[in-house]
């Protein structure tokens, strides 16, 4: 049960850590929220960690910062004027992440103004917390969460210290299902061959060596992606400056809906995107654990991965220092 200085809305829990690795009966579906007041029902054996969000008249009106919930009744106190709080909630999964998760140290990160240094310091953070606490709830979908932005070795390092308890744990398993499917695109790795769609509808594998570019970015996004939309001017103008000099570029949609696949061809159209489009599947987009666009990969001319999630910025200054 719950409340919320908001009359009334549509309101309901967003998982924060892997989107696969939660029970097929967790409760996802949005519940009303009445006179404040609101009650989410659903099964789970072990603490998860989730977000909570409020929609009123179909805008976003509230979103909290990420917070644990256990099996049994707990009462949840939110604070609609403060954006990505973390909910009052009392149980023993938030008491360890408030007191001893988030210590001074923890915070100290939040100085480091070098986003690459802060990120490292943030999973050194997390593996060393892992081996202090390898029966953590907290551990398991910190490092859950960190997955989101693709494979990390000290992600999977600090998995690895969890003891056999949480790592036999649904949420254990289906974590360790997501890092094995990580794996295929960690930086180094062969990008994995991919069965696409293309514009005309007709199907065909993509082999990336067969390309014959000295470099190859796979970009990932779909129709209604702000994000990914407002990268194009600049990949235009890459594009047109290095599609000669041995970079080819692969746009893959991930949208699968007829009304998204149209909206996806009129995108392409009214953004005159010269490069090759495709679509994939959604088991695609799942076997590579794609949750986030826009998202890309950098490849040699064997297919072999070199960096992922680029900005257009640095893939200029990239292919700039390589092809120039």
């Amino acid at each position: 049960t719950g409340s919320i200085n908001v009359d009334s809305g549509m309101i309901n829990l967003y998982s924060r850590g892997s989107n696969t690795a939660f029970p097929k009966d967790f409760n996802f579906s949005p519940v009303p929220l009445k006179n404040g007041k609101f009650r989410i029902e659903g099964k789970i054996s072990i603490p998860y960690e989730v977000i909570l969000q409020l929609k009123v008249g179909g805008q976003f009106a509230y979103i909290s910062g990420g917070f644990f919930i256990e099996p049994g009744i707990q009462t949840i106190i939110c604070n609609a004027d403060s954006l990505r709080e973390i909910p009052n909630i009392q149980n023993a999964s938030m008491l360890e992440y408030l007191k001893e998760y988030r210590s001074t140290e923890y915070y100290s990160q939040d100085t480091i103004k070098n986003y690459d240094k802060e990120m490292a310091a943030r999973n050194e953070y997390l593996l060393q917390y892992a081996q202090r606490h390898p029966d953590s709830y907290v551990s398991l979908w910190e490092i859950s969460n960190r997955l989101k932005g693709g494979f990390d070795l000290q992600m999977d390092s600090a998995f690895s210290l969890l003891s056999d308890k949480i790592k036999s744990s649904f949420a254990g398993m289906l974590i360790q299902d997501d890092l094995n499917h990580l794996r295929l695109t960690r930086t180094g790795a062969e990008f994995p061959t991919m069965n696409v769609v293309d514009l005309q509808s007709k199907s065909q594998e993509i082999s990336w060596g067969s390309l014959h570019s000295k470099y190859i970015l796979v970009d990932f996004w779909f129709s209604h992606c702000s994000a990914c939309i407002g990268e194009f001017p600049n990949y235009i103008k890459i594009v047109d400056e290095y599609r000669n000099k041995g970079f080819t570029m692969i746009g893959i949609s991930i949208d699968t809906s007829a009304e998204n696949i149209i909206a996806w061809k009129d995108v392409i159209k009214n953004k005159s995107l010269k490069w090759s489009q495709f679509r994939v599947s959604m088991e695609t987009t799942n076997n590579l654990r794609i949750s986030l666009c826009p998202t890309n990969f950098l490849l040699d001319g064997s297919g072999k991965i070199i960096a992922r999630d680029m900005d257009t910025g640095q893939v200029s200054e990239f292919l700039s220092a390589k092809l120039n």
